[in-house]
């Protein structure tokens, strides 16, 4: 009869030691990057949302990184996009006031 193998150890996580240090700022001329998060259970579709920001936005639109979730049943996808200060206080000008 064959052994069964033993489960590994779970894995703890320690706080950092010290706060993490932000990442250095490029100068962008005016440009601002905004991450941006997708995710979804349908690989396709989720793949169909990033071409379809990378066609609208082209070089300002960049992926980050691709990664599943634990039982690759999830994709996840970071990117940042560069908005300009002048787009960004355009789109917020057509917002309701409350």
């Amino acid at each position: 009869m064959p052994s069964r193998k033993k489960k590994p150890a779970q894995l703890e996580l320690a706080p950092p030691a010290a706060p993490a240090m932000p990442h250095p700022q490029l100068p962008l001329g005016g440009a601002r990057g905004v991450q941006l998060s997708l995710e979804g259970a349908d690989f396709a579709a989720v793949e169909a949302a990033v071409a379809e920001l990378k066609a609208r936005f082209g070089t300002r639109f960049a992926v980050l990184s691709r990664r599943t979730g634990r039982n690759r049943s999830i994709l996840r996808i970071s990117a940042t996009l560069l908005v300009r200060v002048d787009d960004a206080l355009d789109a917020g000008a057509g917002l309701p006031k409350q």
